[in-house]
């Protein structure tokens, strides 16, 4: 069963999702609202925050939870819309705060599947692939084939408008692990088309 802390102050809130959410392992721990400190070293499938009275120490909050081995995944409730916009910098799925219980259900479903998707790094990407964490780079490209394009797309959405640089000079050994599609797909990568474009260049 999947174990989900809340990760906030609010009694009201908490009492309302712990309700809406009988039946599953649902922890509040309002001293983690800034962030895991030194909390016990497994951590929580999935840590929900408060997006609307969270303030100024959320980005710091979200950053330590995201630097756990392995980081939970992150889900943020959110009642006032002018909100939203932190929670997309934040790259964080959101969920309304009166959601009843198969929204919430489905919110955290939705935040579990995208665990590993918040940063492009071989760490995160040895998890969301289920190799160990200390495997090569090589074996993540030639295990990232048969990736969950669903992850692949969820990552790379956060990156939709920056600008990719192809292989430097010194990565000859990367380039020739590469297929012939995937060199192909190289002459779209020179620093003048933004991810969505070379996405969309195929093939």
């Amino acid at each position: 069963m999947l174990q989900v802390v809340l990760a906030f102050t609010d009694v009201g809130l908490a009492v309302a999702l712990q309700a809406a959410l009988d039946g599953l392992d649902v922890v509040w721990r309002a001293e983690l609202a800034r962030g895991p400190g030194n909390m016990c070293p497994d951590p929580p499938d999935i840590v929900v925050l408060d997006l609307d009275r969270a303030g100024p120490v959320l980005d710091a909050a979200v950053l330590a939870w995201r630097a756990l081995e392995p980081p939970p995944a992150l889900l943020g409730v959110v009642a006032d819309p002018r909100n939203l916009p932190a929670a997309t910098a934040l790259r964080l799925p959101t969920v309304a705060a009166s959601a009843d219980g198969p929204a919430l259900l489905a919110a955290l479903d939705v935040a579990a599947r995208l665990r590993f998707t918040a940063a492009l790094s071989p760490g995160l990407a040895s998890h969301a692939l289920a190799l160990p964490i200390d495997i090569d780079e090589d074996a993540i490209i030639v295990a990232g084939r048969a990736a969950d394009v669903e992850l692949v797309h969820a990552a790379l959405r956060w990156h939709a408008h920056d600008y990719i640089t192809g292989l430097r000079g010194g990565d000859a050994g990367l380039r020739q692990l590469l297929t012939a599609p995937e060199q192909a797909q190289l002459a779209h990568v020179g620093g003048h088309l933004p991810v969505q474009s070379v996405v969309r260049a195929g093939p």
